[in-house]
């Protein structure tokens, strides 16, 4: 994360950017490009943002270390949205928390044509202008430092730039009374997806102007394996791990997300082989 910010902002001319690295790696990653880190107590002396561009297992650590030190009125940027409310980060009055997830909208500005953007919203190619997340109900006590966050279930909305589009997005792992299921349903004018709520059930088909009870309809999602290398057809309803007796669900359910994982890594070296910008 730390090197996609450090791409997005070192351009810019405005921003005054000091740079703390502790490992060797990243390091070498940041010599690469010329910069040089400075150690933290110099960086936060006159720091007046801090972006925690940091691993989600580090931010008690170092959030503990760090906010104590900082000056009054520094904003503190974090990039987990469920550290701050599971009460990891610690809190001072004085200072100012912003919390959100780079690119989704971007970190400063939206303003740029999506055409220009490598980082677009899935399925129309646009940005995402806000971003709300909610977190509902709690996990385990012994499983919430290990995955950051404290809540069963995960919901965010995305409000899509230039557009009456809001798409949502709900995830549960943990302790929620309910079948696994990986699945996208679309609401549109003229036609509606909806995914399985039971596994093997049919997806539901809405089709707007006919008589209600032909509204909807079951229907069998097409098996696209064909336009793939022979070798890896098979993975669109397979996993790699097990393919017989400890398969996950996630992959029997179409070989993770709907069977894409193929067809994306064939897209991915297609496009490196024929020296191609990839899809879309």
């Amino acid at each position: 994360m730390g090197g996609r910010l450090t791409a997005n902002l070192r351009p810019k001319p405005e921003y005054s950017i000091d740079y703390v690295e502790i490992s060797d790696s990243g390091r070498e990653r940041l010599a690469e490009q010329h910069i040089e880190p400075v150690e933290v107590g110099q960086a936060i002396s006159r720091a007046e943002v801090v972006i925690l561009a940091i691993p989600d297992a580090s931010i008690r650590k170092v959030t503990h270390e760090l906010v104590p030190k900082l000056r009054p009125r520094t904003m503190v940027f974090g990039l987990d949205p469920a550290a701050a409310y599971a009460e990891v980060m610690p809190i001072r009055e004085d200072l100012t928390y912003f919390v959100a997830h780079p690119c989704h909208p971007p970190l400063f500005t939206d303003c740029a044509p999506a055409h220009s953007e490598s980082d677009w919203f899935g399925g129309r190619g646009t940005l995402a202008q806000s971003v709300v997340c909610h977190g509902s109900g709690r996990i385990r006590e012994e499983l919430i430092p290990k995955y950051n966050s404290p809540f069963a279930v995960e919901t965010a909305t995305f409000k899509i730039k230039d557009s009456d589009v809001v798409a949502e997005v709900t995830r549960s792992l943990f302790d929620t009374a309910r079948q696994y299921r990986e699945s996208i349903d679309v609401y549109g004018s003229k036609q509606t997806f909806e995914w399985p709520l039971i596994e093997g059930e049919e997806p539901v088909l809405h089709t707007a102007k006919k008589p209600e009870p032909e509204i909807p309809e079951r229907i069998k999602v097409p098996d696209f394996a064909h336009l793939l290398p022979e070798p890896i057809r098979r993975f669109t309803t397979k996993g790699f791990y097990d393919t017989d007796e400890h398969q996950h669900l996630s992959f029997t359910q179409g070989g993770g997300h709907g069977g894409s994982h193929p067809h994306l890594a064939h897209e991915f070296v297609a496009a490196l082989v024929e020296g191609r910008d990839p899809f879309p």
